[in-house]
């Protein structure tokens, strides 16, 4: 029988077209895997050499996407400097910054749109006087998160089309990313809109804060007072390790789903997630706490219960590369290692500060040794039950 899923209708192609195989009737329905040919769509078909894996180049020009890129390449990496006309090493630079080394100086690689934004960035350099380490950080925060952007994009279409049309993960992902260079301008649209939004947001922030802050010296290493908190899911090894990959896939999805948007909903800032660990920020202390007591509420993720703990605590720190850093992040993550399924824990300094504050109950516990840090006897913090927040 055509294993072909009877309403595979999806705009990522028709399946047939593939030329779906005929099978004997099975008892169970079995994954439909369309026969691409090579000379229509090469992806995935030998193993990628390690050139070609980590950088530009590695015997070949890329097969796929140029058309994203403005065409077929025309320029080796020689005559991308000579038509920029910008010194070798900062071309070098360029795209290993964007984590793209050059690995074939002569192979035909780039488009005049890869001549164009470096040009760009020369005027940028120019006009703003900028050192090479700002031009490094500027580079690498685009290329870096942007392929992280395309990665989590791409990987959340193939998880929709695999699941709404019942395909097997390699059937998905070659429909997906033939399909990609169609909606490549809506994707792209969407992501500068969120960047555009981003920038006015980081503006606003930045303005209303500093109109309120006192000039500090220049030396000071950790100019931003914070609230920085650590989100977990307790006994996550334990609990994963016996899920099939499609119920992990979920549990973690929802996971970070719920996180972000009960961050973001009380005006706090995902900083970034490191497995199920989430680093949230936020600029006042009591929206802090808010997001701390609703992540460490008890809840449900993939129709599992999902006990969180969180820790907490208010304080300056270093901000830079899109991260935070400085000694109170890291008393943040070790409370968190410290706190129970569904509390909070706060630092004894950060405790002081919400000691007048009636919507919150503070109960110290006993004296805990911090690795790097010393003892310390946290404080679990809990909403006071005859206080609306």
């Amino acid at each position: 029988m055509d294993t072909q899923p009877d309403d595979f209708d999806a705009p990522f192609g028709d399946a047939e077209s593939f030329g779906a195989p005929v099978e004997e009737p099975l008892d169970e329905p079995v994954a439909f895997v369309p026969q691409i040919q090579m000379s229509e769509f090469r992806f995935g078909e030998q193993p990628l050499t390690e050139a070609q894996a980590v950088g530009l180049g590695g015997g070949a020009a890329p097969l796929w996407g140029m058309e994203l890129l403005g065409g077929a390449p025309t320029y080796n990496f020689s005559e991308l400097v000579a038509k920029t006309g910008l010194p070798r090493k900062l071309v070098e630079d360029y795209w290993l910054w964007l984590g793209m080394p050059v690995k074939d100086s002569d192979g035909k690689l780039f488009t005049d749109y890869d001549v164009d934004s470096l040009q760009e960035l020369e005027k940028l350099l120019q006009a703003e006087g900028l050192s090479n380490s700002a031009a490094a950080s500027l580079v690498r925060s685009t290329g870096q998160t942007g392929e992280r952007v395309v990665t989590w994009q791409i990987e959340a279409l193939i998880e929709d089309l695999a699941q709404q049309k019942h395909l097997d993960d390699t059937t998905a992902r070659r429909l997906v990313v033939q399909h990609l260079p169609q909606i490549a301008e809506n994707l792209a649209q969407q992501a500068d809109h969120s960047y555009r939004w981003g920038l006015a947001r980081v503006i606003q922030r930045n303005a209303l804060e500093v109109q309120h802050r006192k000039p500090r010296p220049a030396e000071d290493p950790l100019p931003a007072p914070r609230a920085v908190g650590f989100a977990d899911i307790v006994g996550y090894t334990q609990r994963t390790a016996i899920m099939e990959p499609d119920q992990l896939a979920a549990y973690v999805r929802d996971h970070e789903s719920r996180a972000r948007d009960l961050v973001n909903s009380y005006g706090g800032r995902v900083v970034k997630t490191v497995g199920d660990a989430v680093l949230f920020v936020a600029d006042a202390l009591e929206t802090g706490v808010q997001i701390a007591l609703s992540l460490a509420a008890t809840h449900t993720n993939a129709e599992i219960e999902t006990p969180v703990r969180v820790g907490m605590v208010w304080g300056q720190v270093l901000q830079r590369f899109g991260d935070v850093f400085g000694s109170r992040v890291n008393l943040a993550a070790r409370l968190t290692d410290l706190a129970d399924a569904s509390t909070v824990y706060v630092d004894p300094s950060t405790a002081a500060l919400l000691a007048s504050n009636e919507k919150y109950h503070l109960a110290v516990m006993p004296e805990k040794q911090i690795q790097g840090l010393g003892l310390m006897r946290p404080v679990k913090i809990t909403q006071n039950a005859f206080v609306s927040p």
